[in-house]
């Protein structure tokens, strides 16, 4: 339940909680009552309290000297599930010379794609997500091309989270948050290495065009991005 709020995360199935909670969210946000003043302030309280999640789970613990923060299992869910809708909320004090009714429109359609995203994960079956040896042998492989460095973002660390839930795709980069996320699927470990090592590509094809000027059309840079990567992942796997 929404009433629960960011630390009923710790104690919940984490993508119910994310369901329930954007949902109860939005519920508020869409009552004709509620100003845009007040909502906006209980979206900057909301955020400055999740943002508190991955300290209760000792965010970093054992990844503060990797080049990219790693996470499995239940912990990883919860971890992810916090990273996403605090990126979809304002900070406390957002700065006044923004025009407020457009900020707090768009923050209202980033929370509904978000919630629409987590409406999309199932409990898997038999489907497992990457193990950490896949994951640890997709960095190496890229460690090995001399990549490795390119994986930071405006010196944000990139984030991997392998989750035990199915998802539309096997496998997604997340521009907005940096993250690849892997969901469980039936794919063999060479596939799952193949799939890791495409979102890879994604994330460098990120890292190189960052501060260019993006082409008008969507369709042209997606396009673009996803010959990137699937050139990326056939050379570090087959060396051509």
């Amino acid at each position: 339940m929404y009433t629960y709020g960011p630390n009923g995360l710790l104690r919940s199935e984490p993508v119910q909680w994310a369901v329930d909670y954007l949902g109860g969210l939005l519920e508020i946000l869409d009552e004709q009552s509620v100003n845009i003043g007040y909502g906006s302030a209980l979206l900057a309280l909301e955020g400055a309290e999740l943002r508190q999640v991955p300290q209760k789970l000792a965010e970093g613990r054992g990844n503060k000297r990797r080049a990219v923060f790693i996470a499995f299992g239940l912990t990883g869910a919860r971890l992810f599930v916090a990273r996403q809708i605090t990126a979809a909320l304002p900070p406390v004090g957002l700065c006044r010379l923004y025009d407020s009714k457009t900020v707090y429109s768009s923050i209202r359609a980033r929370l509904a794609d978000e919630l629409a995203f987590f409406q999309g994960f199932r409990l898997p079956l038999t489907e497992k997500p990457p193990s950490p040896s896949v994951v640890n042998r997709a960095l190496a492989v890229t460690a090995g091309s001399g990549m490795l460095g390119r994986l930071n973002l405006a010196g944000s660390r990139l984030h991997i989270y392998c989750l035990d839930y199915t998802l539309p795709a096997p496998a997604y980069y997340l521009y907005r948050t940096h993250s690849i996320l892997c969901g469980a699927s039936d794919l063999d470990d060479s596939q799952k290495l193949h799939c890791l090592l495409h979102e890879l590509g994604h994330v460098i094809h990120a890292a190189l065009t960052a501060g260019r000027p993006p082409q008008a059309d969507p369709e042209l840079r997606r396009g673009e991005a996803e010959r990137f990567a699937h050139r990326f992942a056939r050379r570090l796997l087959t060396g051509c």
